[in-house]
């Protein structure tokens, strides 16, 4: 049964070889060995001419050289790279299932798709070869290239299973090594790629890459200074896109040991030999112009980086901001100072990137808004501890005061456990407009309560002396004059001249002397007002009628009916008193 089989093998290869049995000659034979000679010395070309000579020259007896010459003549077109050699080996196959070269041309054809490229189809192939069965110097190409193909697919623990399974020395010992340490390279175990470039460095194959690597794994391990030191020799020798990517590794070495100078020096020759500006690169570059005080170079390179929200961004606009300030435009600086205020990234940028962008607010007026206030009061909220979080509540406590909002000023000053001058001062200031607005909506125990807090507090002159006359106002509106001229006396005893409430603090201290009969006293207080106040008004009419009465309760004739003239005369409906 065997033997029916090769023959029927045989008589199939050599009508694939296109032969006749009746031209078959005894030379077949010194073909095919001579053609063997020549696959073994690697002379692909020579041996298929020799190869495909065979099957027109075996004698009859012999036509099974045909089908090892079908062999051979598929795998010098596989050798030769031939465009038919994939279906030449494919249709080997098809035509000697039984052959005893059925697995070395499975593995050939495997081989060839991994070479091409087609990883799927060729895992597939080489599934079909039985590994125990191949010569060791197959198995050796069949680990590499099964190791590749599985180092392509992303399977790096499998592609490690093969290639670790080829021996060294070896002829593909290198190349196995290489992909093992590029793989230790690419997860972070630097010690097991450090181990395996050095090796490799003295490779014939691998020797001008191994040195490229040691040098990230250095980098990578924040050892700059073999960075810098060696990248500079490296870059030297090297040309091309290896060149680039030094000079790019090397800047950002002499970054990170502080010599911005040549940093940029190499970014300038990471730009001058093509490379790419990204945003890391335009970091690198805007910061170390930044350090050395360039900041109008730096500005457009940092605003490159903005943009993400990431630790980058926070980073670069933080630094932009100070830009921005030192050439003096804070409603830029301002916006970079909110850019940066992340807590997710680096928390000391942030806590001071929200202070400066809360007191920047403030400066440029709050906002529409008065964003002032929101970013003040996050500020605080977040960092009740930091040492400016006192500053960052003067600052609100002002916001607060220039929005009118002196409610919310009280309440956030309340709330500080021991305020120093300032701030002391500002609740006076607060707590004064705060007891005005009482007043003007008509409660007045609200308003006495809030003026005599200010007057209580006693560090302004000024607010202490104008809470006084308002609460004089107040006792006035009760109708307790003896409080109101003691209030009137108070403030005019502590108020300038200038102050628009000092000439009326005479005028309303001249009504209680009046309501309660002190002509005398009365007399001496309107005069006094009418003397300060010279505006033609109801007020000064007023005074002047009331002055005219004193003087009449006091029997001065004369003076009494010129006071009544000068009243009339003011021309306000007040004149039909003085008339009369």
């Amino acid at each position: 049964m065997r033997k029916g089989v090769i023959v029927l093998i045989a008589a199939l290869g050599c009508l694939w070889c296109g032969a006749d049995a009746s031209v078959l000659t005894s030379g077949g034979r010194t073909h095919f060995d001579r053609g063997r000679e020549l696959y073994a010395l690697g002379r692909w070309a020579d041996a298929r001419e020799e190869f495909a000579a065979v099957c027109g020259a075996v004698p009859q007896t012999e036509s099974s050289l045909c089908a090892e010459a079908d062999y051979y003549m598929a795998m010098c077109a596989m050798e030769l790279k031939e465009a038919g050699a994939e279906a030449r080996l494919a249709e080997f196959l098809r035509r000697n299932p039984e052959s005893v070269h059925v697995n070395d041309v499975e593995f050939a054809l495997a081989s060839l798709l991994c070479t091409a490229g087609r990883y799927d189809e060729a895992q597939r192939a080489f599934g079909k070869v039985d590994y125990a069965t191949l010569s060791p110097e197959h198995r050796q190409q069949y680990d590499i290239r099964m190791g590749y193909i599985r180092f392509q697919q992303g399977d790096y623990d499998d592609a490690l299973r093969y290639f670790r399974r080829i021996p060294s020395p070896g002829e593909y010992s290198d190349h196995a090594l290489y992909y093992i340490s590029y793989i230790a390279y690419v997860r972070g175990d630097n010690a097991t790629a450090r181990a395996g470039f050095t090796e490799l460095s003295r490779s014939a194959a691998y020797g001008a890459v191994a040195p490229f690597y040691l040098l990230q794994i250095e980098f990578n391990e924040g050892n700059y200074r073999y960075v810098v030191t060696t990248g500079g020799s490296l870059i030297d020798r090297a040309a091309g896109e290896r060149r680039t990517e030094l000079e790019r590794i090397v800047a950002e070495g002499w970054f990170h040991l502080g010599d911005y100078g040549r940093t940029e020096e190499f970014l300038d020759a990471y730009r001058r030999s093509g490379g790419e500006m990204g945003r890391n690169e335009n970091y690198l570059l805007g910061y170390s112009l930044y350090r050395q005080a360039r900041y109008d170079e730096a500005r457009p390179c940092l605003q490159q980086v903005c943009g993400a929200d990431d630790a980058l961004t926070q980073n670069a606009s933080y630094h932009l901001a100070d830009c921005y300030l030192r050439g003096g435009d804070k409603q830029r600086a301002m916006q970079s100072f909110a850019m940066a205020a992340n807590e997710a990234f680096d928390a000391a940028i942030a806590e001071d990137a929200l202070f400066n962008y809360g007191k920047l607010q403030y400066e440029l007026g709050g906002g529409l808004f008065n964003e002032a206030i929101h970013v003040l009061n996050r500020y605080i909220a977040q960092y009740p501890t930091s040492e400016r979080a006192v500053q960052a509540r003067e600052l609100l406590i002002a916001a607060y005061y220039n929005s009118r909002n002196y409610e919310a000023a009280y309440t956030a000053l309340k709330h500080y456990p021991s305020p120093d001058g300032n701030l002391r001062a500002a609740l006076q200031k607060i707590a004064y407009f705060r007891g005005l607005e009482a007043y003007s909506r008509g409660d007045l125990d609200g308003a006495a309560q809030s003026l005599t807090e200010s007057a209580a507090i006693n560090v302004s002159p000024k607010y202490g002396a104008l809470a006084r006359f308002w609460l004089g106002e107040i006792a006035f509106a009760r109708g307790d004059y003896a409080e109101a001229e003691r209030r009137y006396k108070e403030y005019l005893h502590r108020a300038p001249r200038t102050e628009d409430e000092y000439a009326k603090a005479h005028y309303n201290l001249g009504y209680c002397y009046f309501d309660r009969g002190d002509m005398s006293n009365a007399y001496a207080s309107f005069a006094r007002f009418n003397q300060l106040y010279s505006a033609a008004d109801r007020y000064k009419a007023d005074a002047l009628n009331r002055e005219a009465d004193a003087r009449y309760s006091l029997r001065q004739f004369p003076a009494a009916l010129a006071t009544y003239e000068k009243a009339a005369a003011v021309g306000t409906n007040e004149k039909y008193y003085a008339d009369f």
